[in-house]
């Protein structure tokens, strides 16, 4: 990883969209969602895997293939407003290898697994589209609150 000669300001928002992670101690991340073409193209190969590990029989295989699809997926979207990721996905043969040198990349410049997971799982939501989180939901009043008697 290497820092930007210039910073790299998000843009202004566009047909896809850009979010922000701020992982604690490391500060606000940005990344950009991908096409709907390529998001589907991903999630098919991330639920998809190499088909060779059964989680049942191999857990630790088939976690090290998520964490692996985690590095795609924070890769595949970086945006940093100062860091380079220095991985490029053309330079591996499978989505796998791309995503283990991300995560390694980032275990290199002091990202623990901790603050891997903390930028992976939002990622993954925002490649989604998905804009509200489960605290928002928790927020709502009366989200699933049952109709009160009489009033249904």
């Amino acid at each position: 990883m290497r820092s930007r000669s210039e910073s790299a300001p998000a843009p202004d928002p566009i047909e896809y969209p850009w979010f922000a992670v701020d992982v604690p101690g490391k500060g606000v991340h940005h990344f950009k969602g991908m096409s709907p073409i390529k998001n589907m193209r991903f999630v098919r190969e991330l639920t998809g895997g190499t088909g060779k590990i059964d989680a049942a029989a191999d857990p630790l295989g088939a976690a090290v293939e998520q964490w692996a699809y985690f590095g795609a997926a924070i890769g595949r979207c970086w945006a940093h407003e100062s860091l380079v990721l220095e991985s490029a996905e053309s330079d591996y043969s499978t989505l796998l290898e791309y995503g283990e040198a991300v995560s390694d990349e980032l275990h290199a410049a002091g990202y623990s697994p901790q603050d891997q997971n903390a930028l992976a799982l939002p990622v993954l939501a925002g490649m989604g589209g998905m804009k509200t989180g489960a605290k928002e939901v928790a927020d709502r009043a009366d989200f699933s609150a049952a109709p009160e008697a009489g009033t249904a």
